[in-house]
């Protein structure tokens, strides 16, 4: 006695609960992702979502975007890269923990001209486009 039947909003399969509790989800394997019980992905998933609407975050998303393409196109390295993510990473603890950072300070704070100079990053700019024709006398 003392239980509830409950049903996992993630894989829809019944579970007991003890009178009282508020759980939406089981402890079973999560079948949208095996890593993870159906509990530890749910509880994930509604982080990202709360996430979504904090504007802090989403320009740390941005800022992440960008560092991640630049390493793609080969202008930073890895280390680079990690050093910028967790410049990026400290400005988003002391912006959350501190209510006088507006949102558009923490955004130029994380913008890619501020960053890079204070990680001293230099970004190496590959050419673009098709090489340019040698003239006549040029060259070798």
């Amino acid at each position: 006695t003392g239980y509830n039947i409950r049903r996992c909003i993630v894989c829809k399969k019944y579970f007991l609960v003890r009178s009282g509790a508020h759980v939406l989800y089981c402890e079973g394997r999560c079948p949208l992702d095996e890593r993870f019980t159906c509990r530890q992905y749910g509880s994930y998933e509604i982080q990202k979502e709360l996430a979504r609407d904090v504007p802090k975050i989403k320009a740390k998303i941005t800022a992440f975007n960008r560092i991640r393409k630049d390493y793609q196109r080969g202008i930073i390295t890895e280390e680079e890269m990690r050093r910028l993510k967790d410049a990026v990473r400290d400005r988003l603890f002391d912006a959350l923990s501190s209510p006088d950072i507006s949102n558009e300070a923490f955004e130029r704070s994380i913008s890619s001209q501020h960053l890079y100079s204070i990680c001293r990053v230099a970004r190496q700019a590959r050419p673009r486009g098709r090489p340019r024709k040698a003239k006549d006398g040029d060259g070798a």
